[in-house]
């Protein structure tokens, strides 16, 4: 566990980059949550795949009963991995989420304890505590479901074009 001295490698120039650089400090969470994501998007998408091909089959435009009960158990495999990797995507942005939270609330007690006793003594102590607390409670709801739903639209959009494509690129005009 790190100890309160090592608050002072965020940096502090605006609100985005001191959102950012509380981001970046865990690198392997969020390169685990984006492709958690893209894995949840591909096989979201090979799962509608799959349901228009059992059409196809119904349909008869595909007579062999062989071919649907394999794409019955292809589904259902496909379903699986989309349950998944959801459930690592939501535990790898709450995860990242939760650290983010609690660094931040370990930053604003360390700016507190650097204040003088003149601030604290104007102040109801606590009061700023609840209005500190508050304050970082919400950083938690901003990373999860904030910056989860941004990055999670934004991968499943680009990953629904390009099957889109993958059938016939006149349907993207």
């Amino acid at each position: 566990m790190k100890n309160i001295d090592d608050i002072s490698d965020y940096n502090y120039k605006n609100e985005k980059t001191w959102i950012f650089s509380h981001l970046t400090k865990y690198k392997l969470l969020f390169g685990l949550f984006v492709l958690s994501s893209i894995l949840v998007a591909f096989f979201s998408v090979k799962l509608s795949d799959c349901t228009g091909r059992a059409f196809d089959i119904i349909l008869g435009k595909d007579s062999n009963l062989g071919n649907f009960k394999s794409n019955i158990y292809l589904m259902g495999a496909v379903t699986f991995l989309v349950l998944v990797f959801k459930l690592t995507n939501y535990l790898f942005i709450e995860l990242m989420a939760s650290r983010m939270e609690r660094d931040s609330r370990k930053e604003i007690y360390y700016v507190l304890l650097k204040k003088n006793q003149t601030f604290l003594g104007e102040k109801k102590t606590g009061e700023i505590m609840a209005n500190a607390n508050s304050d970082v409670q919400l950083l938690n709801g901003m990373v999860n479901p904030g910056i989860s739903n941004i990055i999670n639209t934004m991968i499943n959009q680009i990953f629904s074009l390009f099957f889109i494509a993958r059938i016939n690129y006149k349907l993207l005009i």
